[in-house]
């Protein structure tokens, strides 16, 4: 189960940490982040066959989401030009860092 999840320069999160439990409501006004959230699972959900979506790449355009071309996914005042996905497990962190190309 993920226990938390961080999110740097993708799309509406400049730098967001987000604790997730057994049951989460998300809700706020529109353009806040709600579908981004889901959004961020579901890009990793899609890069998963990859393994190393650093190595890889991500798969902004597939079966499960279309994210359009690498310059939507960022946030529109990064200011760094990467991207950051770490995710909190029950036993373990996985951390992705992937540059802009």
């Amino acid at each position: 189960m993920i226990t938390r999840i961080r999110l740097q320069n993708f799309k509406a999160f400049k730098d967001a940490e987000i604790n997730l439990t057994n049951l989460n409501l998300f809700t706020g006004l529109n353009g806040m982040g709600k579908f981004s959230f889901l959004q961020s699972l579901l890009l990793l959900r899609q890069s998963e066959p990859n393994f190393i979506p650093a190595i890889k790449g991500l798969v902004l355009k597939g079966e499960i989401i279309d994210l359009g071309k690498g310059k939507d996914i960022y946030h529109i005042n990064a200011e760094n030009d990467f991207i950051k996905f770490e995710l909190t497990f029950c036993f373990f962190t996985f951390c992705c860092h992937l540059p802009q190309k």
